[in-house]
C-alpha cells in the first residue's frame, strides 16, 4: 500500500510534498526536546571528520535545532561546482534524508528499489529508511560541509523507521568536480564512506528488527533507465558480499571507503573495493604475515572482470584470484630481513565491456624493521634473581 501511494505523489505531484503515506499518526513521534545538543560522534571510516566546520542540514519538515525528520528533504542547495553524473552536468542538489542526495527535485521515497530507477537522478550512499527524530541511545543527525570543488554529507548514527536508535548507521556521501585536490582523489568524483553500519530496513519497507524487507541500495542513478552504477543492496547482518547485482550482508559496509568515477561514457570502469586507506600497508619483517583480501566490481549488469596482478616477482607474496563480478584477490605477505623497504603490487582490473575499461590500483606495502627488545643489563638479571 505504501509504494503505490508513493507512485501517486510522484505522478501527480512531482514530489512536492513528503510521501508519509503509510506512516499513519506518527508524524511528530519524539517531538520532545533533545536530551543533548545536535552532538557529532562520527567514526573512524569516515573518509573526512566532523568538526566546527559542518552544519545541520535543515530539512524542511524538521524539527527545531538538530532538524530531525522521518522522509525529509532539504531546500535546493547549490554545489559551488560542476559535478558529471554520466555525463549531466549537475551544480545544486537536494539532501535526502533517507541516505541519497537527488538532482532535479527532492526525494522523500523510503523504500529503496534496485538501480536504474527512472526519472530519479541521485547519488546513494546507503539509501533506506533512515529515521532521525529520536536523539536519544546518543543517536545522531545529518550534516554538512564543502570545500573547493567538492562537497559532503555525513548521517551521523542514525536510526531506522520507526523512531528505532538500537541500531544505527554511520555513512558519508563526498561529490566533487573529480579535481585531484578534491577528497575523492584524482579521476574519481564520488566516495562512499562507512562507519559502523548496523541496520538496513524500516519498519514500513517490510523490514523487522532492522532486516528484511526491502533490500537498502547502495550507487549512482541518472535516471535514464540507462546508466546507473550498482555496488550492492544489503538486508541482513553479516560480511557476506555476492557483487552489485546480489543481496548482501551490511557489515561488508563496516569501515570501508569505496571511491570511483561516473562520468560520460557509457561504460563504468571496474570499482576497487577493500583497499587499505591511502592503499598502504606497513608491516614488520618478523611478522605478523599480511593476510588481504582486495575485489574489484563491474558496477553495470552483466559484467566479468578479469584482474592481473604484478608483484615484480616478490618473493613471499602470493595472491590468488578468482574472477567474476566481484573479482577478487586473496593475498598473503610475510616478509623476511632482506625485504626491508617499499614494495608495490599493481592491479590491472578490466571488464567485458565492447570497448573493455581497466582500473589500475597500485598497493604499496612498507616491510619496517622490528625494534630489538631492549636489552637487560647481566647485573640487573642477577639481582632480579638472587
Amino acid at each position: 500500500m505504501k509504494r503505490l501511494i508513493i507512485a501517486v505523489l510522484v505522478m501527480t505531484m512531482t514530489l512536492a510534498m513528503p510521501a508519509l503515506a503509510g506512516k499513519i499518526n506518527d508524524t511528530n513521534l519524539e517531538a520532545q526536546s533533545s536530551p543533548w545538543p545536535c552532538n557529532q560522534q562520527g567514526d573512524s571510516g569516515l573518509c573526512i571528520p566532523l568538526d566546527t566546520s559542518w552544519t545541520v542540514v535543515e530539512f524542511t519538515n524538521g524539527l527545531p535545532d538538530c532538524f530531525e525528520n522521518d522522509d525529509g528533504s532539504s531546500v535546493v542547495t547549490p554545489l559551488g561546482f560542476s559535478f558529471d553524473l554520466f555525463g549531466s552536468p549537475q551544480t545544486e542538489c537536494y539532501i535526502n534524508n533517507n541516505g541519497n542526495i537527488s538532482f532535479g527535485a527532492p526525494f522523500f521515497t523510503y523504500s529503496p528499489e534496485g538501480f536504474p530507477v527512472n526519472d530519479f537522478p541521485m547519488v546513494a550512499p546507503f539509501w533506506g529508511d533512515v529515521d532521525t527524530r529520536s536523539l536519544f541511545d546518543n543517536a545522531g543527525v545529518v550534516w554538512m560541509t564543502s570545500g573547493p570543488g567538492w562537497f559532503a554529507i555525513t548521517w551521523d548514527h542514525t536510526g531506522y523507521y520507526s523512531n528505532h536508535t538500537d541500531l544505527q548507521n554511520t555513512f558519508q556521501l563526498i561529490i566533487s568536480d573529480g579535481s585531484a585536490d578534491a577528497p575523492p582523489g584524482a579521476g574519481n568524483n564520488v566516495c562512499f564512506c562507512y562507519g559502523d553500519m548496523s541496520w538496513t530496513t524500516g519498519d514500513a519497507s517490510g523490514g523487522a528488527g532492522g532486516f528484511g524487507g526491502s533490500p537498502a541500495t547502495v550507487g549512482v542513478n541518472k535516471g535514464d533507465g540507462v546508466d546507473f552504477f550498482n555496488i550492492g543492496r544489503f538486508d541482513h547482518p553479516g560480511n557476506d558480499y555476492v557483487g552489485p547485482e546480489g543481496i548482501s550482508g551490511v557489515d561488508w559496509l563496516d569501515y570501508s571507503n569505496i571511491c570511483f568515477a561516473v562520468g560520460g561514457e557509457t561504460n563504468q570502469c571496474p570499482v576497487a573495493l577493500n583497499f587499505p586507506p591511502g592503499n598502504i600497508v606497513t608491516l614488520n619483517e618478523d611478522g605478523p604475515t599480511m593476510e588481504l583480501t582486495v575485489s574489484f566490481i563491474g558496477p553495470e549488469a552483466g559484467d566479468l572482470v578479469t584482474t592481473l596482478v604484478d608483484s615484480g616477482g616478490l618473493a613471499n607474496f602470493t595472491a590468488i584470484v578468482t574472477d567474476g563480478n566481484p573479482s577478487t584477490v586473496v593475498m598473503t605477505f610475510n616478509p623476511d630481513e632482506n625485504q626491508i623497504g617499499t614494495h608495490v603490487i599493481h592491479f590491472a582490473a578490466t571488464d567485458d565491456y565492447d570497448p573493455p575499461c581497466t582500473t589500475n590500483v597500485d598497493l604499496t606495502i612498507v616491510v619496517d624493521q622490528s625494534v630489538p627488545a631492549e636489552k637487560v643489563p647481566f647485573g640487573a638479571l642477577k639481582s632480579l634473581y638472587r
